[in-house]
């Protein structure tokens, strides 16, 4: 194209170049934030993420609800961090940004992951900022999601049972090995993909720490080519890595169980949409299915099963734990804020909302006339006749922003309270989608499999109640009354050396039970 014009063009220095993408950036920025509303308040949704290269950064988000009431996004800055990943030091890091874009006194709420330095973030952000401005902290439902799916799949992988080869951990370990010889070789690779008639041509997908979801992708993926394993393994003399059909139905029980962590996960990062009135919702929904999937569960004899119930249990304990922590004046806001999840609330958190309604809402003072008529009685507070005419109106099956696009004027002072309540993302685990081009390649693989929406192949018979027979039981009850002697384990099939050299993932972690997914 230069070579065709009629002269020379001239090409600017990568400086030049720079420095003018650096000003379109700031410019976007300041025109977004200027839609800021005056007296609203804007909340961060902050999202740490370490690339190959063992590069920290951070991503800094801002979300707002406009005067026309859409909900607005933007980018403050993705900021490398240097030295110790300590609450102190990113809290610096986040200020530094505030005050560049003069927001510092403007933010109403700060979304996390459930990491022990965010809780020191906040801490020294709040000491640093003016004394009325209160920052409230809230966790990302997403992580918290995934910690309680962690903790159920931690707990199946701890599951020691004398006849180990029957345990769902040895299946797991069957298709992750699977994975591992058909990647380790390009030769079997092209094999595998020699025997699939279908395109896109499929891998394997080995489950990785740093992918959310990454155990469910890994067995629905698994799922998919499972007809496509056989004559892979018999070509290569290693039908000892296949599974047998106990093995196929244990996929489907996690799939089974693990499907609804997956879609609420995903589909709240990916949503550009407002989600702090989706919390309790999603909460009521994963309890509820792991309530009906544990009263499916302790009806079973088949020792198993009886592991997965208990690791059923532990996943619900880890998200009670955290749901416990919503019961403050904020999840109250958020409900009054949903037209139509309504609660008639506690009269003390109506109370709590109302002293905090106060500062926005000042009462119209009477005038002479009406004091004499009204023999010098006070009048009731607006904010809390408001209040009151709100939750007494019915509940309407409207979303939350159209609901207070309309009805702004019939009530001010929660409407205010509402832009600010309903801007508080759900999760900071947005940016993360946009980062996938630097993921390693099991997680690029994940990514694809995420994405993937073709899946009428994938057939998951769901859990059912009538599908242990009578000898079958008597069998596994016997194996686990009168356990056999100790034997060699042999919990992981045997593989054949492999000198072919994986380039690992330069992603780091920490070691505490609750940071696991502190990065991704």
């Amino acid at each position: 194209m230069a070579r065709s014009a009629p002269s020379p063009p001239t090409i600017p220095s990568a400086i030049t170049i720079r420095r003018r993408l650096e000003s379109l950036v700031k410019d976007r920025q300041q025109r977004i934030l200027r839609m800021l509303p005056a007296g609203s308040k804007l909340s961060i949704a902050l999202d740490c993420w370490t690339s190959p290269f063992s590069q920290a950064f951070m991503a800094i988000t801002g979300y707002f609800i406009d005067a026309d009431w859409v909900y607005r996004e933007v980018l403050l800055d993705f900021k490398p961090i240097y030295g110790a990943h300590t609450g102190a030091n990113l809290s610096s890091v986040l200020m530094e940004t505030l005050v560049k874009h003069g927001i510092e006194d403007r933010v109403f709420g700060l979304t996390t992951d459930n990491a022990s330095n965010n809780k020191t973030l906040v801490d020294s952000l709040q000491q640093a900022l003016s004394d009325g401005v209160l920052i409230i902290r809230i966790p990302c439902l997403a992580h918290i999601i995934q910690l309680s799916l962690n903790q159920l799949l931690d707990h199946i992988k701890a599951a020691n049972a004398q006849h180990r080869e029957r345990e769902i951990s040895y299946t797991l370990n069957k298709i992750r090995h699977l994975a591992i010889y058909m990647n380790a070789s390009p030769q079997r690779r092209e094999t595998f993909n020699n025997h699939q008639t279908k395109d896109p041509k499929l891998m394997p997908i080995q489950d990785v720490k740093t992918r959310w979801n990454s155990t469910f992708l890994m067995l629905r993926r698994a799922k998919r080519l499972r007809a496509i394993f056989t004559p892979f393994c018999v070509e290569y003399d290693r039908e000892d890595l296949l599974l047998n059909n106990e093995e196929w139905r244990q996929v489907d029980y996690l799939l089974c169980i693990t499907e609804p962590f997956f879609d609420y996960t995903t589909q709240l990062s990916k949503t550009r949409d407002i989600t702090a009135h989706y919390v309790f919702k999603i909460y009521n929904k994963l309890f509820e299915h792991l309530e009906q999937s544990m009263k499916q569960l302790r009806r079973k004899r088949i020792p198993w099963k009886k592991h997965m119930l208990d690791a059923l249990e532990a996943g619900r304990l880890k998200l009670d734990e955290y749901y416990s922590q919503t019961d403050n004046v904020r999840g109250g806001a958020i409900l009054i804020a949903n037209p139509f999840k309504k609660l008639s609330l506690h009269t003390k958190i109506v109370f709590l909302i109302l002293k905090s309604l106060g500062s926005q809402m000042a009462v119209r003072p009477s005038s002479k006339l009406d004091k004499m008529l009204n023999g010098g009685k006070k009048q009731p507070k607006a904010a809390a006749d408001e209040m009151t005419q709100y939750l007494d109106s019915d509940t309407i099956d409207i979303g939350p922003l159209a609901f207070w696009r309309e009805n702004q004027g019939r009530f001010p002072a929660i409407a205010a309270l509402a832009r600010d309540v309903l801007s508080v993302p759900a999760t900071s685990a947005g940016e993360s989608q946009r980062l996938e081009k630097f993921f390693s390649r099991e997680e690029i693989e994940a990514a694809k499999e995420e994405k993937d929406e073709r899946l009428d192949e994938v057939e998951v018979e769901p859990i059912s109640d009538t599908e242990e027979s009578d000898n079958r039981l008597n069998d596994e009850m016997v194996a686990e009354v009168a356990p056999s002697p100790p034997v060699e384990d042999h919990t992981e099939p045997k593989l054949p050396e492999n000198n072919t050299r994986l380039r690992a993932s330069g992603r780091k972690r920490k070691s505490r039970e609750d940071d696991a997914f502190e990065y991704h």
